[in-house]
């Protein structure tokens, strides 16, 4: 395991990066005590209170586990449909798969959104028939499971963008008007009112003593549900502006070069500051060799700029993965929000020929988003 930017790395299913987010570990300590502290004390009074807390904190694993086959759930159907999921992560309001692209057709849509409720229904069933089997103390953690899946897969198909409901109610409006933009529109403003909804459900419960976390939680979900409606529909309108669009058609071809023997300081005044880029690629004739960052100057002391050239501190070109001009800008972009890279090299046949920046990207977004494509 390892740990990278607030989120914990575990393994790998079917090829897709499991990580954990640091929130995860507060939610499961809270569920823990709530299943603790306010189920099993009810369904089970003559258990002893270390009984309830070995079943709440093995109840939650549980219910994890069970979220994390939701979303492997979804990823599966959306890998068959040839759609790359960059991975999953299990964090505080639950899991999310990070589907790389959006579906080709409404089709295909519905199935990726379904896959994760029938999930939880399944396991509901599976974890129903578990605890009809006499094992005692797992018998009624079971039970619980069963009922907590079943939750799990209601509340999912509430048609609110972009739980899967709210998935499912775009497909259909996507397949009625040929429209994902506004499909996706018309579903995540469903989506926040529905999130304003739980909000003031929320509030009305913070002026009981007795429900006064109850209510915090709930206005936090509103919350979230409310932002990830936001930033689901923004996504959309990006991917649908930008789908079919290349790398090649992007990229800027006249892309400022150094030598690898330049010196840094010769590198800043006349490249960085009269330019005013933030990364050169690095060739001899029109082979890349490398790529250098005003982060990596930034490494040396000024002092030794004039010593230092440019091949001492540049990104090697095997330590890149370089794009080809065929590439989707989509898959790009995402790419390198991932990694959180700015400037990427485009080559064709080991030669340089320009190199693609987030903000050429950006560019041809607006221009799109105005001209309404």
């Amino acid at each position: 395991m390892r740990l990278s930017f607030g989120r914990l790395y575990l393994f790998k299913i079917f090829g897709i990066p499991i990580q954990l987010d640091y929130t995860w570990f507060i939610v499961f300590i809270l569920f823990s005590w709530w299943l603790a502290t306010g189920i099993y004390p009810d369904l089970f009074p003559e258990w002893t209170s270390t009984a309830h807390w070995i079943a709440g904190s093995f109840s939650s694993l549980l219910l994890f586990v069970s979220v994390l086959l939701h979303e492997l759930a979804h990823s599966w159907v959306a890998l068959r449909s040839g759609i790359p999921i960059a991975g999953i992560t299990l964090f505080i309001f639950g899991g999310i798969a990070r589907i790389s692209r959006e579906a080709p057709d409404p089709r295909t849509e519905l199935k990726i959104a379904v896959a994760g409720p029938l999930m939880s229904f399944l396991l509901a069933i599976l974890f129903f028939v578990a605890a009809q089997i006499p094992l005692s103390t797992l018998a009624g953690i079971f039970l619980v499971i069963a009922l907590l899946n079943a939750g799990l897969g209601v509340f999912n198909l509430i048609p609110g963008f972009p739980l899967d409901g709210g998935r499912v109610l775009r497909a259909i409006l996507w397949r009625r008007r040929g429209d994902l933009r506004w499909a996706t529109k018309i579903a995540s403003t469903v989506g926040k009112v529905l999130a304003v909804a739980v909000m003031v459900w929320g509030f009305s419960y913070l002026f009981s003593p007795d429900s006064f976390i109850e209510g915090v939680w709930r206005i936090f979900i509103g919350l979230f549900l409310l932002q990830a409606a936001e930033a689901g529909y923004r996504q959309a309108v990006i991917r649908t502006a930008l789908r079919g669009t290349s790398v090649g058609e992007v990229m800027s071809p006249n892309s400022i070069t150094v030598s690898p023997l330049l010196a840094l300081d010769v590198l800043v005044g006349d490249y960085f500051l009269k330019y005013r880029c933030s990364a050169c690629p690095v060739v001899e004739d029109t082979r890349l060799v490398g790529m250098l960052t005003l982060a990596d100057v930034r490494t040396v002391p000024r002092s030794a700029w004039s010593t230092t050239q440019v091949k001492d501190i540049m990104t090697p070109a095997q330590d890149i993965a370089p794009l080809d001009p065929a590439e989707d800008v989509v898959d790009v972009l995402h790419r390198m929000a991932r990694d959180r890279v700015h400037t990427l090299p485009v080559i064709e046949r080991g030669n340089l020929l320009g190199v693609l920046t987030q903000t050429d990207i950006l560019e041809v977004l607006k221009v799109k988003i105005d001209l309404g494509k």
